[in-house]
């Protein structure tokens, strides 16, 4: 078991804060020989084919291995941290969507085997084709303006096609065959009657604690309650779980790079191009999409359509103590109701549900932009750390943002010298030391 401690535990990366926990979600002990097993049988080979497994990248929620044959034939093995939620149905149904779409032309890999249920090898498991090629990230910037252009309207067509794929009800793909008679489902139709459509996996809906609740996650044909289920799942939430916290435009237009760029030193000009290139991306993904897929555009173009989706999604997202974006949008959408309300048989638009008064109006409004100035802050943080929103960093760059952390620390706790009280909750409450997270 110890030959194999690099194949269980997470390696691609640490944490500066709440590592453990990070570390212990991940870690995953599985039976290498059975794995090599499945993945030869996968594709018609047996176990004394296999000629080595190693791992190949870890990820948010999947180690992947890759099997390789003596005939140079690899396949890939993707298997769920034990922390990947929901049990089952999430392979079950990346297994079938994956599948589902490679049935409407979206090129995918093709799925070898899969199991959910107790097996040999100790493990949730896919097993799937391994494609040729290189990250389109790792070699982004050495592709040619016209290649890039190439592209990104490759990918819109490709999202064309998915648009244009009918689905009886909102929730994820699965498998008839892979759901009990039991769980709710609507039913695919064309492809052999093959698929349905069954409970939400998305991590909203398990997250935490939300895993245990007894939630409506079954498909929705409905399209009140597809609206309504996402916001009554944090409701539910809130009144098991929940505890008491402290109070507290999208541009179209073609960018530019600076008029004066030339007299920038060689960072700021390499943060300019940088700011450009993406900016462009951008603007050229929004003009593929206005000429191939009009449903997305249109959704993409009307700013009340914008705003319908803000709120839609912040509704749903899991709560963190504060629904202060929620109640932005809240107010936005009384300001814009003329341009969003539905009209009665005399073209009269229905009253608004929601008001607020000027002063909390103006209260929402400045917590909102006091809010974004400490998303911001926290951006800048992170960055000059080196660190993702959880802490986690590179293996090479761990030691040096640990230092910065501490540097940064010390800095915080001697501008407070004068405010006994706030640098006690400064030391204790620092953001990147560990902490507890059911808190």
């Amino acid at each position: 078991m110890d030959d194999h401690r690099d194949l269980f535990e997470y390696t691609s990366g640490r944490w500066i804060y709440n590592e453990d926990v990070r570390l212990a979600e991940r870690r995953l002990s599985f039976n290498v020989n059975e794995l090599k097993k499945a993945a030869a049988k996968s594709v018609k080979k047996s176990e004394s084919d296999v000629v080595s497994l190693r791992k190949l990248a870890e990820g948010g929620f999947n180690r992947i291995f890759e099997v390789t044959m003596r005939d140079g034939t690899c396949v890939l093995a993707r298997l769920p941290y034990p922390s990947t939620l929901p049990r089952r149905l999430a392979v079950a149904s990346e297994v079938a969507t994956i599948d589902f779409v490679r049935a409407h032309g979206i090129p995918t890999p093709r799925v070898f085997g899969y199991a959910f249920n107790e097996n040999p090898v100790g493990s949730e498991c896919i097993l799937m084709e391994k494609l040729c090629g290189q990250p389109i990230g790792d070699n982004w910037y050495n592709l040619s303006e016209q290649q890039r252009l190439q592209v990104l309207h490759d990918i819109v067509k490709l999202e064309s096609k998915l648009f244009s794929i009918q689905l009886p009800a909102s929730g994820s793909i699965y498998y008839t065959r892979d759901l009990d008679r039991s769980t709710p489902k609507v039913d695919v139709l064309g492809l052999d009657g093959q698929f349905c459509v069954g409970p939400y996996t998305g991590l909203r809906w398990w997250y935490g604690k939300r895993a245990e609740l007894k939630l409506d996650r079954w498909p929705h044909i409905d399209t009140v309650r597809v609206l309504r289920a996402p916001a009554e799942k944090e409701l539910s939430w809130i009144r098991e779980y929940a505890q008491p916290r402290d109070p507290e435009s999208v541009s179209f237009t073609p960018p530019h790079l600076p008029v004066d760029l030339d007299s920038l030193d060689e960072a700021q000009r390499a943060q300019a191009h940088e700011q450009f290139r993406r900016r462009q991306v951008h603007f050229f993904y929004l003009g593929f999409t206005q000429r191939f897929n009009q449903r997305h555009w249109r959704a993409l173009e009307q700013e009340p359509d914008l705003l319908r989706g803000r709120i839609f999604d912040h509704a749903g997202e899991p709560w963190d103590g504060l629904n202060t974006t929620l109640q932005h949008d809240l107010v936005q959408i009384a300001r814009n109701w003329e341009k969003i309300a539905p009209r009665n048989h005399n073209g009269a638009a229905r009253p608004c549900p929601v008001s607020f008064t000027q002063k909390e109006t103006d209260q929402i409004e400045a917590l909102a932009k006091s809010h974004r100035d400490a998303d911001g802050d926290v951006e800048q943080i992170n960055e000059f750390l080196g660190i993702a929103s959880d802490g986690w960093t590179p293996n090479e760059r761990f030691e040096s943002a640990k230092d910065k952390s501490a540097e940064i620390r010390e800095q915080a706790l001697a501008s407070a010298n004068d405010d006994p009280w706030l640098r006690e909750m400064s030391g204790r409450h620092w953001p990147f030391d560990d902490y507890d997270e059911d808190e």
